[in-house]
């Protein structure tokens, strides 16, 4: 995957977002009916925060019953603005992926919510878009015709990669476990350092 594609050529849009005012039992709601794991807070179409599952887990000691019952009593105790993590690390959409992506693992996030100049939501990019993408250029390289050896990648870079592409692999068919996800980070910066180091040959293969 170039690293110079945008960010508005890979964010998924539109995207399901909550309102800083809504309850949170109306959160709890949005995060089970659709298979989302963050969910962008917005004031008026502006983004404020995010909440995501590990948000979520705050809750556990908060909720001793369940159904409407459960949800009053949540709604009584906290407000979304208290669970939301703020600020958020945002991206805009005409961003480069590779900048953006060596941010996310900076920051240890699995998401990055997209605004535009004037900060509202328009998207979000994820590691799984990133990593699908990124997979996708895989297979379409494997079927391609065969280049010149001289500009092939050195085999500690194909190495590197090859477990970059594995752990992204079983990250993809397996869901989000944090445990894996950080495995796949460090791949990356292992990738990262290879590929990016002078010996690399340069434009043979891209860094995410």
């Amino acid at each position: 995957m170039d690293p110079d594609t945008r960010v508005r050529r890979l964010m998924t849009e539109p995207v399901l977002s909550v309102e800083l005012d809504a309850r949170p039992s109306e959160m709890l709601r949005l995060l089970a009916g659709y298979p989302v794991h963050h969910l962008p807070v917005v004031d008026g179409g502006r983004l404020v925060g995010m909440v995501s599952d590990a948000d979520l887990r705050k809750l556990d000691g908060l909720l001793p019953h369940h159904g409407d019952a459960g949800d009053a009593y949540l709604d009584s105790r906290i407000t979304i603005g208290r669970l939301m993590t703020h600020p958020v690390l945002a991206a805009g959409p005409d961003e480069p992926v590779g900048a953006v992506a060596a941010r996310m693992v900076r920051a240890g996030v699995h998401a990055v919510p997209v605004v535009d100049a004037g900060g509202r939501l328009v998207g979000i990019l994820t590691t799984t878009d990133i990593i699908d993408a990124a997979l996708r250029d895989d297979a379409g390289a494997r079927t391609a015709p065969a280049a010149d050896p001289a500009a092939s990648p050195s085999s500690e870079g194909l190495r590197a990669l090859r477990s970059v592409l594995q752990a992204a692999d079983r990250y993809l068919r397996g869901g989000q476990d944090e445990a894996l996800h950080a495995q796949l980070l460090l791949a990356v910066e292992a990738a990262r350092v290879v590929l990016d180091s002078p010996a690399a040959p340069r434009g043979a293969l891209h860094s995410y």
